[in-house]
């Protein structure tokens, strides 16, 4: 699964990743992953952080039902991009008039857009 969401464009920041850890949490149950980076030129962060808030209940209508834990939640770190290195989003120009150097930003699809959504309900 991750492997298809790592892009060509994230394989640079990647090769700063140095570890990876986790812990899990009873109460509330959960877990967090840790994403540990050497110093970079893509952003200040040293550590990245991903929060996963699970259910463990069965639906009251058909318990047999039960297939384990469900995500409900997921809390992401904020990516302390510097600047012009922000790899989720790109210029697009795009020439409106004579001289003018118009561009916009576009979203791109990437790894690291999964610290962007600071909270994912019921997954």
């Amino acid at each position: 699964m991750t492997q298809d969401m790592i892009q060509e464009h994230d394989e640079p920041i990647l090769k700063h990743l140095t570890d990876i850890t986790t812990t899990i949490e009873v109460d509330p149950h959960g877990f967090t992953i840790y994403f540990h980076f050497s110093p970079n030129e893509y952003f200040t962060n040293t550590i990245l952080k991903k929060q996963y808030f699970l259910e463990i209940k069965p639906d009251q209508e058909d318990p047999f039902s039960f297939d384990g834990p469900s995500v409900v939640r997921a809390v992401g770190d904020t990516i302390h991009w510097n600047e012009g290195k922000n790899i989720t989003k790109k210029v697009v120009k795009k020439k409106l008039k004579k001289g003018s150097n118009a561009g916009k930003f576009v979203t791109k699809t990437v790894l690291f857009r999964m610290y962007k959504i600071l909270q994912l309900e019921r997954i």
